[in-house]
């Protein structure tokens, strides 16, 4: 199993990230948070393509951008703008150049652009015109680009954030051999549903990817990296047609981790106000 999945499913007994933990689990598939915009609302009404996560504070698109409903993720979205990572520990922060207010400020402005928060209807805010950009799965945005020239899509280039959907065996499963725990068959099933000759680059991330397909060594960037790091976007009919984000932008990329009890505190106190 390459590192990156490694960290995702190597945990300890209390559920944290633990490189010495056990393996508790076995991805078959992942996708990632990105950007659907209409190019006919934004581009021609005084606004710019969406590049990266600062675009998404553009004057244009105030009260015109509907979210997924997760805290996690607006934070994150919050602390990529300022050149951070998703998962910017309390720590981290601390040792940065951005301070806590700081960051409360640049939540604050994103709540200011966002009219919705749903994980359910802001596909349909973006296909009725009510917004002009929304953020979500890429599950749910790229069926979405495909009904529509008008809708392009960007995986933001210094980074978002990626899922996956896993395979786990309950900790008292029985009805396998001899009623006596898990069927004995299961490493071989893992085995060859992550064979190479399974998997179908073509799809792209449309119905999520093989875990194959990710790129290795997803690591932490400096913040100047983030910051320095320009994208372009990526049209919607190309991404649905099977084409992935950019190695540089899956690079860039992190899966959401745990937090610890100090930052769980720090988003406690930014998400209270």
């Amino acid at each position: 199993m390459a590192p990156h999945w490694r960290r995702l499913v190597t945990r300890n007994l209390s559920g944290q990230a633990d490189p010495k933990g056990q393996v508790w689990a076995v991805p078959y598939r992942w996708g990632c948070t990105l950007v659907a915009f209409n190019t006919n609302k934004l581009c021609r009404r005084g606004g710019v393509a969406i590049h990266d996560w600062s675009d998404l504070l553009q004057p244009r698109l105030k009260g015109r951008l509907a979210f997924l409903d997760s805290q996690r993720e607006l934070v994150g979205v919050a602390l990529k703008t300022l050149g951070l990572p998703y998962n910017c520990t309390y720590s981290q922060l601390c040792k940065s150049d951005v301070s806590l207010q700081q960051l409360q400020q640049r939540l604050q402005q994103l709540r200011d652009q966002v009219r919705l928060f749903s994980s359910r209807d802001h596909t349909r805010a973006l296909a009725a015109n009510d917004v002009w950009a929304i953020v979500g799965s890429s599950l749910d945005l790229i069926p979405l680009a495909s009904r529509s020239s008008n809708i392009s899509i960007t995986a933001p280039h210094s980074g978002t954030a990626l899922w996956a959907d896993l395979w786990s065996v309950p900790a008292h499963a029985s009805g396998g051999s001899q009623m006596q725990g898990p069927s004995p068959l299961l490493p071989a099933w893992f085995e060859f549903a992550l064979q190479p000759s399974r998997m179908q680059p073509s799809r792209g991330l449309q119905l999520g990817a093989s875990p194959l397909q990710l790129p290795g060594q997803l690591s932490s960037v400096s913040q100047k990296e983030h910051r320095d790091f320009v994208s372009s976007s990526v049209e919607g009919s190309q991404l649905t047609g099977g084409v992935m984000p950019e190695k540089e932008t899956l690079l860039r990329s992190e899966f959401l981790l745990p937090l610890d009890q100090d930052t769980t505190a720090m988003y406690h106190k930014l998400l209270s106000v």
